[in-house]
Formats: C-alpha cells, structure tokens, sequence
C-alpha cells in the first residue's frame, strides 16, 4: 500500500544564506509512505492517516532548516516513528527560485528514501 501525498506547496524560511533566512520562498512536497498488507482494510485506524501525515508534513516545514537534505531526514524519521505500519517512505522537496546567479530553472530540489531499521 502506498499513501501519497502530492504537490504540497508550503512558504518557508529554509536555506543556508541570509537572504533565503528573511525573504523565505515556496517549496513543493511529494511524500509516498508504503507499507505492506495482506488484508483488506476497513477502517481509518487499518491504515495510514494521510490527513495525519499531512500535519506532520507541515509542522516540519514550519521549522526553519539550512539543508533541505536535514528536513527531509528529520521528516522521514518522524513518520516512521509516528505510523507503525510505515515500512518506507519517499520524499522529494522542491525550492523554488533558489539563490543562484543566472538560475533559470523552476526549482532545485533532493529527493530522499528511508526504510524502517528491522
């Protein structure tokens, strides 16, 4: 089972230079936590709340981070605390209009997958 999250768009304060520090941007999130069943489910408590991954997500976002390497980490972590089912999740963060002399893309960005230490 994959429960998806897609295009969260968040104003943030991330980023390693003054600049980004006061001025802040927009980041984008997608985030796919998996996790195994062999059963159908029925009821919320079965599955992953997305509507709780979703809070988590941005209570995250909210904290200020240098590297968005770091947050994606940290996000990671927290969700495989937080939602026992959770075997693996996959995360990419976007900055958009990122700090760079002569830029001329849409954003920079990582992308992060961590699995669950048996």
């Amino acid at each position: 089972m994959k429960i998806i999250l897609k295009d969260l768009r968040f104003f943030g304060y991330h980023g390693l230079y003054d600049t980004e520090k006061k001025a802040g941007t927009y980041f984008t999130v997608n985030l796919i936590a998996i996790y195994s069943t062999d059963k159908p489910i029925l009821q919320i408590e079965e599955t992953v709340n997305y509507a709780e991954l979703f809070a988590l997500v941005k209570a995250e976002m909210e904290t200020a981070t240098p590297l968005l390497e770091t947050l994606a980490q940290r996000i990671a972590t927290h969700i495989l605390a937080r939602f026992s089912l959770v075997e693996t999740v996959h995360i990419t963060i976007e900055k958009e209009s990122p700090p760079i002399p002569y830029f001329n893309g849409s954003s920079v960005g990582i992308e992060w997958e961590q699995k669950r230490v048996p």
